[in-house]
């Protein structure tokens, strides 16, 4: 099961391109992995150097999906094998909780954009939609604040809390 192939094939190439504005920090739509831009009274200038810093963002925001999506090809045969287990799923959660955390700096209300990261992984080991939200409250509980960056006990017992969640055990 290819995570890259399959997000690609999953979304249209508009919505992979939307989160290019989702700045790190408190930008129009904080807490997200991109650090090329924050909002137009700081990124905008003359028409030269805005189209330069929306260049910079869309293909920081490209790569940033391509790496998620080295990411997930690692996790996702682990996660979808027939023998998977809680411990599986906990070493995925971990790994992407803890780049997620990097990648955003723990900036802002980069909370948002980690469950963004947790969702995109069930969706694409194949866990219906209408469970994600309800795993993602479970595991991660408000537990995460706003620019704080979290402990890696908590990282830690969110990503055995997911673990256990998905798996029922």
């Amino acid at each position: 099961m290819g995570g890259r192939d399959e997000l690609r094939d999953r979304r249209p190439l508009r919505a992979l391109a939307s989160g290019w504005r989702w700045g790190v920090g408190e930008a129009d739509f904080n807490g997200g992995p991109v650090h090329a831009w924050c909002c137009p009274a700081d990124s905008m200038g003359d028409p030269e150097h805005t189209l330069g810093v929306v260049t910079e963002a869309l293909i920081e925001w490209r790569g940033w999906l391509e790496e998620l999506a080295d990411r997930f090809d690692r996790f996702l045969p682990l996660v979808v094998s027939g023998s998977a287990d809680a411990g599986d799923w906990e070493r995925a959660a971990l790994h992407l909780v803890t780049v997620a955390v990097d990648r955003t700096c723990a900036d802002g209300s980069w909370e948002g954009h980690c469950r963004q990261v947790l969702g995109w992984f069930l969706a694409l080991a194949g866990i219906p939609s209408e469970r994600h939200e309800p795993l993602l409250d479970r595991s991660i509980d408000d537990r995460f604040d706003t620019f704080v960056t979290p402990s890696n006990l908590l990282i830690q017992d969110v990503a055995e809390q997911l673990g256990r969640a998905v798996t029922g055990q």
